[in-house]
């Protein structure tokens, strides 16, 4: 088998609001989900140096249980949601937050277990983890990111991402397994949220993302140009995944649809997930998973994508520390063993370290170069 080196995203169209108070920022530009490593190459010198890196980022599931039920979703494939709604603690995370924020984390991403913005104490948890110097981001179905919650949300998050996943009522609809009306709730939401960064002045950027599949590929256009009616920064397509690993390759037609609409440069394609080739990973071990980490809504830690086949995981914030957690002796076994990348080619594809990996080979190979 062949390693396919995978493109890199493009860059993120910045909104017209954008000022000299940002330049740092737009130099460094945010890449949505992705790796931290290349920014904060010594935490590759401590791990080189047999040290333990601190943290950078950490991907945390709050809620388990939604307010859609879409037909795809992994989540319900993986850990079926339950009748309650279910939601992590709050004081063990403010605790964690204070942790993650002393270790030198830099990147707190809500997503995972469910619909993030039906915590009671998310706003809070924004609000305090932006104050640590930390970069608040969101995955949302963006129901509940109302012209009432949007400033208690938008002010201290780095950036947003909302899942549609179709470009028209009757697709969303049929494809969240919503009322139609909630369409019109959403595209409000998203025009409220672009109006709000623009008369506040606001740093966060906002994307959103089309899980596209049989069910909605022809709303591949509507959905590229909601993006554009809306003014959102980024539009990211990619495939649906699957419990056991399952390939869903797309007609030419369909490839045709992305092609066209990844003709803006603010669209990108995850390609990559498309694939129904058994392709090899352009990294060859799992440094990344060092550095980036994940939470459920009971407060376990397990390191990554990889705990949906396999248990990784290595404490609880609700028993211990997360400083504990880091530097205890669970942790210490497991992240060398996923390390060594021995089951890398069942866990890739969907790799959340993907990017630290990529850096974190080529810093390696230029490392090893000799003088």
């Amino acid at each position: 088998m062949n390693s396919v080196i995978l493109p890199h995203p493009r860059p993120c169209r910045r909104h017209p609001d954008s000022d000299a108070s940002r330049e740092t920022l737009a130099q460094t530009p945010i890449r949505f989900g992705g790796g931290q490593l290349a920014r904060h190459p010594e935490r590759l010198e401590t791990w080189a140096a047999g040290g333990i890196p601190g943290p950078l980022a950490i991907e945390v599931g709050v809620t388990h249980g939604c307010n859609h039920d879409c037909i795809h979703c992994s989540t319900q494939q993986m850990t079926p949601f339950e009748m309650h709604k279910n939601f992590l603690p709050r004081e063990a995370f403010l605790r964690f937050l204070q942790d993650f924020a002393a270790l030198g984390g830099q990147e707190v991403f809500f997503a995972g277990n469910g619909e993030p913005l039906l915590h009671p104490h998310l706003p809070e948890f924004f609000q305090v983890g932006h104050e640590l110097g930390l970069r608040m981001a969101l995955s949302s179905n963006g129901q509940i990111l109302t012209e009432r919650m949007a400033p208690r949300i938008l002010p201290y998050a780095a950036w947003i991402r909302v899942s549609v996943n179709g470009g028209d009522r009757e697709t969303y609809a049929a494809v969240h397994r919503c009322q139609p009306k909630e369409w019109d709730r959403l595209v409000a939401n998203l025009e409220n949220a672009v109006a709000l960064r623009k008369r506040d002045r606001l740093p966060v950027e906002l994307a959103l993302q089309g899980v596209v599949f049989d069910r909605n590929w022809d709303a591949i256009p509507a959905l590229a140009q909601l993006h554009r009616k809306v003014g959102t920064d980024t539009l990211v397509f990619r495939n649906r995944i699957d419990k056991y690993d399952g390939d869903f390759p797309i007609p030419p037609a369909v490839r045709l649809l992305l092609e066209e609409a990844e003709r803006d440069p603010s669209v990108q394609v995850r390609w990559n997930t498309f694939t129904d080739q058994a392709l090899l990973p352009p990294w060859s071990r799992c440094i990344g998973v060092n550095v980036r980490t994940n939470m459920d809504f009971q407060g376990n830690l397990f390191s990554c994508a990889k705990h949906f086949y396999e248990d990784c995981s290595f404490g609880n914030i609700c028993e211990n520390s997360f400083r504990e957690i880091w530097h205890g002796e669970a942790r210490k076994r497991l992240f060398p063993q996923i390390e060594k990348g021995e089951n890398i080619r069942f866990c890739w594809k969907w790799c959340q370290c993907s990017y630290d990996n990529r850096f974190a080979e080529e810093w390696l190979a230029q490392r090893e170069k000799p003088a």
